[in-house]
């Protein structure tokens, strides 16, 4: 039986694509997009659990102590939201492409 780790993660409406492909290179499906009650849009990803501890349940735990970025973290702010296609890795808009 397989099981899963979930994870959400909000969606800018006119960079959604490029985080979703960001998300499913890493392994995760998407399974639902919902409109939050402020309006948001954030997507449900899962996939099958490998080793001992979900990587959401980790960063989980790191957000509790503090500090939820490890490190692992892409995007030009460290978020975790990959940059907008024609940014680099600082934000910057220049040509090339985003991931």
């Amino acid at each position: 039986m397989t099981t899963w780790e979930y994870v959400t993660t909000p969606l800018m409406i006119h960079n959604t694509a490029a985080i979703l492909n960001n998300w499913g290179s890493d392994g995760w499906e998407l399974v639902q997009i919902v409109t939050n009650e402020q309006g948001g849009i954030v997507a449900y990803l899962k996939r099958p659990l490998q080793g001992s501890e979900p990587a959401a349940a980790a960063a989980s735990a790191a957000a509790a102590a503090g500090s939820w970025n490890d490190g692992a973290a892409s995007g030009p702010d460290g978020t975790g939201i990959p940059a907008a296609p024609g940014q680099d890795e600082t934000g910057a808009v220049g040509s090339g492409d985003a991931r």
